[in-house]
C-alpha cells in the first residue's frame, strides 16, 4: 500500500510556489529555444534564466563540432565580477571531467583553493553556490550548464538544488533537441561556416570583460532589425567576427553572407566586384559577372575598410545605399536588390568628413548604429581565455598537447598587443610552432619584447577616442621596476603593496602599476590572504 509523503501547510506552500516559478522559467526558456533557434537566443536563454531564478551569473560551454574548441557564454545581470566567473569556469570543467550533474553548495568550503579570490568579490554574509549539468548527444558530452547563487550563509529555504537540477536538465535537454549540440559552433557567436565569400579564419567571440559584453550586446541588439551598422576599432580587434554575429543573430541568417574589403582591389575592379559587369564592358570581360550586391540579395554585405574609398566611389555607393538599385558595369539595365550593409573601418570618419575625405551624406547612411570594438589592451581580463582558445585551435589542427604555464600567462598579460585580437593568435601559433616542450613558458614569448617596439603605437584614429598611445600602454603593461620580469611582481612586493594600500585592490594596482585584475592573479597565485577592516 501506498503511502503519501505528507508536509507542513508553509511546506506545502513553499514547494508549490517554487513548481509555479520553475514552471514559468522552463516555459520562458523553451518559448526562446524553440521559436528563435539562433545565435542570440544562446545568450538570451542564460539572461532569461538568470532573471527568472535571481541568479548571480550562468554560464553556457560547448564544443564547436564533436572536437572542435570550448566556446563559452555567459550572463552576469550584475557586476562581473571575475572570481564567479572563475567560479563557474571550475563548474565547467567538473562537469565534462565528472560527466553528471555538479551542485556545490558553498563555494567557500568546497573549493578552498578559490577562497581567497572570492573574498576579493563576496561580503563576509554572502555565500556563492554553484549548479551544473552536462547537455550531451548521446553518450557524448559536448557542453555544460552552470548557473550561480548568491544568497545569505546558511539560507537554502528560498530554492531547491534538486529542483535546479531538474530544470537545468530540461534545459540542457532542450539545447541538445533544437541544436543537434554538435553543430551549436557553427550556429553560435562566431559561426564558422562560410556563404559567399569567406572573410578568412574568424576569431572566436568569447571574452568576460564588460566592455567586450556591451560591445556583444549591442550588437545583437542592433541584428534584431534591418539597420546599417558601422564598426569602428583599430585593426585586429575582430570586428569581422561582430559582422558575422550580426548576420547570424539576424532573420537574414539563412541568406548569403557576403563580404569585401574595400582597400584591396583598385577602384576599377572595386566597381566591377561590387556591382558586377556585362559581357565586353572592359578587355577582359568575356562573360556577364554578377557583383557582390547581387550575390547578398536577401542577405548581408558585409563592407570591411570602407573608409578607404575614393570620392568619386563614395558616390556611387551613395546610390545603392539610398535607393537599392545600380547598373552593372556596361550596362543599362537598372537592378535592384535587399540588401543589410554592415561597414567596418579603423579610420575616424567624422573626422575625415571635417576635413572633406569622406562624404557627409554616406557617413550619415552608414552610421545608423556606430559599434565600437574595443582594442585588446581594454580588455586584459579576457587575454588568457582568448589565448587557451587559440591554444585548443593549434592543438586540434596540428595534432599536439600544448599548454601555457603561469609564466606564459604572466608574460601575454605585460604585452601592450598594439595588433590585438589577430596579433595574440599569431603570437600563440607562433610559440606553439616554435617549441619543443609541451608546456609554453614565458621564455617562448620573449619574441614580444623583442618586436614589440615597433609596434607599440596603437591606432591613433579611433573614432571618439583620444590619442594617447602612452597613456593607453600604461593602463595594460606595469613598469619594469615594479613588475622585474615577465613573471610579474614578488609576493613581498604585491604584500608591501597591499598593506600600503589599506588591501585595497585598486589601490596596490595603481601603487604596482597594475591592472586590479593582474593585482587579484598575483594574489591568488602567491597565496596570500586578504585582510578586511
Amino acid at each position: 500500500m501506498l503511502t503519501s509523503l505528507r508536509h507542513s501547510p508553509r511546506e506545502e506552500s513553499f514547494r508549490e510556489k517554487a513548481s509555479e516559478k520553475l514552471a514559468a522559467c522552463l516555459y520562458e526558456v523553451s518559448q526562446i529555444l524553440v521559436t528563435s533557434p539562433a545565435p542570440g537566443s544562446l545568450t538570451a536563454t542564460l539572461q532569461s534564466l538568470c532573471a527568472c531564478l535571481g541568479l548571480r551569473g550562468a554560464l553556457l560551454a560547448f564544443h564547436e563540432g564533436a572536437e572542435g574548441p570550448l566556446t563559452e557564454l555567459g550572463a552576469w545581470p550584475q557586476r562581473e565580477a571575475p572570481a564567479l566567473v572563475a567560479l563557474a569556469n571550475e563548474g565547467v570543467r567538473r562537469v565534462m571531467r565528472d560527466r553528471m550533474p555538479l551542485i556545490v553548495e558553498n563555494a567557500w568550503l568546497e573549493l578552498g583553493d578559490s577562497r581567497d579570490l572570492l573574498a576579493a568579490w563576496l561580503d563576509t554574509n554572502l555565500e556563492a553556490s554553484l549548479v551544473g549539468v552536462p547537455i550531451g548527444q548521446g553518450k557524448q558530452v559536448l557542453g555544460a550548464l552552470v548557473i550561480v547563487r548568491e544568497h545569505s550563509a546558511g539560507d537554502h529555504a528560498a530554492f531547491s538544488f534538486d529542483d535546479d537540477v531538474r530544470l537545468l536538465g530540461c534545459i540542457a535537454k532542450l539545447m541538445a533537441l533544437v541544436w543537434q549540440v554538435a553543430d551549436l559552433g557553427a550556429r553560435a557567436l562566431v559561426a564558422e561556416r562560410t556563404s559567399g565569400h569567406p572573410l578568412g579564419q574568424p576569431t572566436s567571440a568569447v571574452g568576460t570583460a564588460v566592455c567586450w559584453r556591451a560591445t556583444l550586446q549591442k550588437a545583437e541588439a542592433a541584428a534584431k532589425t534591418n539597420a546599417t551598422v558601422l564598426l569602428l576599432g583599430e585593426t585586429g580587434v575582430g570586428k569581422n567576427v561582430i559582422a558575422r554575429l550580426v548576420h547570424e543573430a539576424s532573420r537574414r541568417q539563412a541568406q548569403p553572407f557576403i563580404a569585401i574589403n574595400c582597400a584591396a582591389l583598385p577602384e576599377t575592379l572595386l566597381e566591377s566586384e561590387l556591382f558586377g559587369h556585362e559581357r565586353g564592358a572592359f578587355t577582359g570581360a568575356v562573360n556577364q559577372h554578377r557583383g557582390r550586391f547581387e550575390l547578398a540579395d536577401r542577405g548581408t554585405l558585409f563592407l570591411d575598410e570602407i573608409g578607404e574609398l575614393s570620392a568619386t566611389f563614395q558616390a556611387k555607393l551613395l546610390r545603392v545605399l539610398q535607393q537599392g538599385e545600380f547598373e552593372r558595369v556596361g550596362g543599362t539595365t537598372t537592378l535592384r536588390v535587399d540588401v543589410r550593409i554592415i561597414a567596418a573601418t579603423h579610420r575616424d570618419l567624422e573626422a575625415a568628413v571635417r576635413a572633406g575625405s569622406f562624404r557627409a551624406d554616406l557617413y550619415y547612411r552608414l552610421c545608423v548604429v556606430p559599434v565600437r570594438v574595443p582594442p585588446l589592451r581594454e580588455r586584459p581580463e579576457d587575454i588568457a581565455l582568448l589565448a587557451r582558445t587559440f591554444l585548443k585551435r593549434f592543438n586540434s589542427e596540428n595534432d599536439t598537447c600544448r599548454a601555457l604555464d603561469e609564466t606564459a600567462l604572466a608574460a601575454l598579460l605585460q604585452h601592450p598587443f598594439p595588433g590585438n585580437v589577430r596579433e595574440l593568435e599569431n603570437a600563440v601559433r607562433r610559440a606553439a610552432t616554435l617549441a619543443d616542450h609541451p608546456q609554453l613558458n614565458a621564455a617562448d614569448f620573449s619574441f614580444l619584447q623583442e618586436h614589440g617596439p615597433m609596434l607599440n603605437n596603437p591606432q591613433s584614429t579611433r573614432v571618439g577616442q583620444p590619442s594617447s598611445p602612452t597613456r593607453r600602454v600604461s593602463e595594460t603593461r606595469a613598469p619594469r621596476h615594479a613588475l622585474g620580469e615577465t613573471r610579474g611582481p614578488s609576493r613581498e612586493q604585491v604584500i608591501d603593496a597591499l598593506e600600503r594600500a589599506g588591501w585595497v585592490l585598486a589601490k596596490a594596482a595603481r601603487l604596482l602599476g597594475m591592472t586590479p585584475r593582474q593585482v587579484s592573479y598575483a594574489v591568488h597565485k602567491h597565496g596570500i590572504t586578504l585582510h578586511k577592516y
